[in-house]
């Protein structure tokens, strides 16, 4: 009776998860920017610190192609070596989620934000939600984060790079908007977005693992 229960609890928190963020790309959908991210990027924009600049460039360089193909590739033969196939097998899946996010920009079709209202040097001609850098991010690392807790038996080791992990999301999605590429919310959909792709490859991880 607790394990139906449990199962109906998370079956009912996915639904909420894809519904939240089908509601989320129909707003964004509807309108250029939301309330408060006018605010929140000007707020970012007002740091100018030489060496905090550095860090949030580096940071975002890691998750340009071909960089982030190569910290995939590289992640998904070490998880091989430490747990067979299938952690390597869930990170090339992961890898061709990815794939679809230029698809679901162009749905949504929101626009990237304008010189009238930020700061940035170059903009993209792409659509802005959700933000594929923020995807990408989360859906890779993310990942990396889950198979460490599993296949990396040293405290230490799993710690650092679980740390790595967070820090690479959370400055890669500061970086978006503080290079004015993107709205807050764009990135709020691309941290989203690749949240429902992970758990729903954790999901099946382990069921395959029980298997």
């Amino acid at each position: 009776m607790t394990d139906m229960r449990e199962s109906w609890l998370t079956y009912a928190l996915a639904i909420a998860a894809v519904i939240g963020f089908v509601v989320l790309a129909a707003f964004a959908a509807s309108f250029d920017r939301f309330e408060g991210d006018l605010w929140l990027t000007q707020q970012l924009q007002q740091i100018d610190g030489d060496a905090i600049v550095r860090v949030l460039d580096w940071t975002e360089d890691l998750s340009d192609d071909p960089i982030v193909i190569g910290i995939w590739f590289v992640s998904g033969v070490a998880f091989f070596l430490l747990g067979g196939w299938q952690p390597a097998f869930w990170l090339g899946l992961g890898a061709v989620a990815r794939s679809f996010i230029p698809l679901l920009k162009e749905i949504v079709g929101r626009p990237r934000p304008s010189a009238d209202l930020v700061e940035f040097t170059e903009q993209s001609t792409t659509m802005s939600f959700p933000s594929g850098h923020a995807t990408t991010v989360v859906i890779l690392f993310g990942l990396v984060f889950y198979f460490s807790s599993v296949y990396i038996r040293n405290a230490a080791a799993r710690l650092a790079v679980q740390a790595a992990c967070v820090w690479l999301v959370v400055v890669v999605g500061l970086e978006r908007v503080h290079a004015g590429q993107h709205w807050p919310s764009d990135v709020l959909g691309g941290f989203w977005f690749g949240g429902l792709i992970v758990a729903a490859m954790i999901v099946l991880h382990r069921r395959f693992a029980r298997a």
